[in-house]
C-alpha cells in the first residue's frame, strides 16, 4: 500500500474540475492512504451524492486544512483570497510534500516543491501572474488599487512559485488539445491523456422517447456564450423549425445572470432556464432531450459537453477545444454562427441523417466514460510506481 498527499483548494461541487479531483482520491484510495489537503474542508456526503463517489467515512481518506486558524478569519470578513489562499495552501503542501514519496494535484500546474503529479485543465500561468504587474482587477475602488500591489507581492511571496518546479511535474491533461496548449505556454512535456470522468448518469432514451429541442448546460456566466445560443436557435425557429431551448445552468455571474434573464422575457414560449438543478433532475433532463447544443469556443475539455453525448443527444459544438474530441464528428461541429444554423437545420430535416449521426456518436462514448477515466488512472498509477512510463522513462 501506498501514502499519497493530494492537494486541491476545494473539492465541493458542482464543477467538473472538483469531479476529477474526486475521482482521483477515490481511485488512490482504493490503493493506498491518501492525505487531501484542501483550503476548505471536505463535506463528503454532498460530494458522493453529486459525483458519485464513496468517499464518505472512507477509512483510507484523511483531511487536512491548509490554514485552519486563517481561513475563519478570510471567511468573516470577506477578503477576496483566491490568490492568497493558493499561496498558504502551496505553503502547507510544501512543509508536507516530504513526508510522502508521491504528491497529486488537480488545479492546473502548481509548483509543489519536489516533482509531483498535475492534472492541467488549463495552464493558467498564476506563477506568471504573481511576478507580473498586473493591473488591479477592481480599478473604481480607490482602497482596491492601492492595496492591490500589496497582496499581490504577498501571494507571491507566499506562493513561490517557479516554473522550473512546474516543468519537472509529471503531467496529465484533460484532452489532447489542453496538451497542447501546456506545451506552449509551459514548455513542459505531457505524460498522458486522461478525458475527465463523467457528472451525471442519463437514461439514454432512443429519439422517439425525445421531446425535439436543444439543452445547454453548464455555469451561468458569459464564457459560455449563452446569449448567442439563443439567438442561433431563434434563426433555426425562423427557419420553419418549432424547436424548444432549454438553459439548466448553476449560479456563478449575478450581473451575467441578470442579462440573460432580460434577454429571455418575451421568449419564454420556446426558451426555459433552469437554475441549480439536483444531479438527479439534469440527468432526468438530459434524458428527455433529443438535442445538445454547446457555445464555448476553445473548450479545454467539455464536461458539460460529455453529459450530453453520453446521455444521448445529438450534440452540436464549436468546432475549437478539447470538446472537438468528445463530438468527433464533422457535421456536429460549427464555425460560426451561420455554419451552426445550416447544419443544425440539415440534421432537424433528415432523419437518415440524425440515425446515422447517433451511431457514430456512440462509437466516441466508450472513450469519456467514468470506467474509462478509472482504468486508465490505474494504469497511469501503475506506471508511476513501477517508476517508468510506457516508453521506459523514469518520471519520478
Amino acid at each position: 500500500m501506498s501514502d499519497y498527499l493530494f492537494v486541491n483548494p476545494f473539492l465541493h461541487p458542482p464543477g467538473g474540475g472538483e469531479g476529477v479531483a474526486n475521482w482521483m482520491i477515490q481511485v488512490l484510495a482504493a490503493r493506498g492512504q491518501v492525505t487531501v489537503l484542501t483550503w476548505t474542508p471536505p463535506d463528503f456526503e454532498e460530494i458522493d451524492a453529486y459525483y458519485g463517489t464513496t468517499l464518505q467515512n472512507h477509512p483510507n481518506v484523511r483531511c487536512l486544512n491548509a490554514a485552519p486558524l486563517l481561513r475563519p478569519l478570510f471567511e468573516r470578513f470577506g477578503v477576496p483570497h483566491e490568490l492568497l489562499k493558493t499561496g498558504l495552501l502551496l505553503q502547507r503542501a510544501r512543509r508536507l510534500r516530504k513526508k510522502f514519496r508521491y504528491c497529486f494535484s488537480c488545479y492546473d500546474e502548481m509548483d509543489l516543491g519536489p516533482p509531483a503529479v498535475q492534472y492541467v485543465h488549463y495552464p493558467r500561468m498564476l506563477f506568471t501572474f504573481l511576478k507580473k504587474s498586473e493591473p488591479c482587477p477592481w480599478p473604481g475602488a480607490l482602497w482596491a488599487r492601492l492595496l492591490w500591489p500589496v497582496y499581490v507581492r504577498m501571494a507571491y511571496y507566499l506562493s513561490r512559485s517557479e516554473i522550473e518546479n512546474i516543468r519537472r511535474n509529471v503531467t496529465i491533461t484533460n484532452s489532447n488539445w489542453t496538451a497542447e496548449q501546456y506545451r506552449k505556454r509551459i514548455q513542459g512535456t505531457v505524460e498522458r491523456v486522461i478525458y475527465p470522468p463523467p457528472l451525471g448518469d442519463a437514461d439514454c432514451r432512443p429519439e422517439s422517447e425525445r421531446e425535439p429541442a436543444f439543452l445547454t448546460i453548464g455555469r451561468v456566466e458569459p464564457s459560455k456564450d449563452w446569449l448567442t445560443l439563443i439567438s442561433l436557435i431563434e434563426r433555426v425557429r425562423a427557419r420553419g423549425h418549432e424547436v424548444k431551448l432549454t438553459l439548466a445552468g448553476s449560479r456563478f455571474d449575478d450581473d451575467f445572470l441578470s442579462l440573460l434573464q432580460d434577454t429571455l422575457k418575451g421568449k419564454e414560449e420556446w426558451v426555459s432556464l433552469l437554475l441549480d438543478l439536483p444531479r438527479d433532475e439534469l440527468d432526468a433532463s438530459i434524458g428527455r432531450h433529443a438535442f445538445g447544443l454547446h457555445g464555448k469556443s476553445e473548450e479545454p475539455y467539455g464536461m458539460a459537453v460529455a453529459e450530453l453525448v453520453l446521455g444521448g443527444c445529438l450534440t452540436f459544438v464549436p468546432d475549437s477545444g478539447g470538446q472537438v474530441e468528445i463530438v468527433g464528428v464533422g457535421d456536429l461541429c460549427f464555425s460560426d454562427v451561420d455554419d451552426a444554423v445550416d447544419k443544425i437545420c440539415n440534421v432537424l430535416s433528415d432523419r437518415h441523417l440524425r440515425k446515422r449521426l447517433a451511431t457514430e456518436l456512440a462509437t466516441q462514448t466508450e472513450q469519456i466514460t467514468r470506467q474509462a477515466f478509472v482504468g486508465g488512472f490505474h494504469q497511469f498509477l501503475d506506471d508511476l510506481e513501477n517508476g517508468c512510463v510506457p516508453e521506459g522513462r523514469p518520471i519520478l
